[in-house]
């Protein structure tokens, strides 16, 4: 591995200067890439419903144009 790819700094200027559209491909080139790809890139989201389609399908559904919590996130039984 290049000296360069060992320094954490150089890592988070070349994630913060990649196209949005390529982050996820630098992300999953490495590990060194993964974690600052992936923290440049959920940084601004645009909106929640990239975040929701990470989760499962049955969690949430649309009604009237707004999403809607199907499912409690958190249990009650502990």
């Amino acid at each position: 591995m290049h000296p360069a790819l060992q320094n954490l700094e150089v890592i988070n200027i070349i994630s913060s200067h990649t196209k949005r559209g390529t982050l996820p491909a630098l992300a999953s080139t490495c590990r060194s890439f993964q974690h600052p790809a992936l923290n440049v890139l959920w940084r601004d989201l645009q909106s929640v419903e990239t975040l929701t389609r990470c989760m499962p399908g049955d969690l949430f559904t649309i009604e009237q144009g707004c999403m809607v919590s199907i499912q409690c996130l958190v249990s009650s039984e502990y």
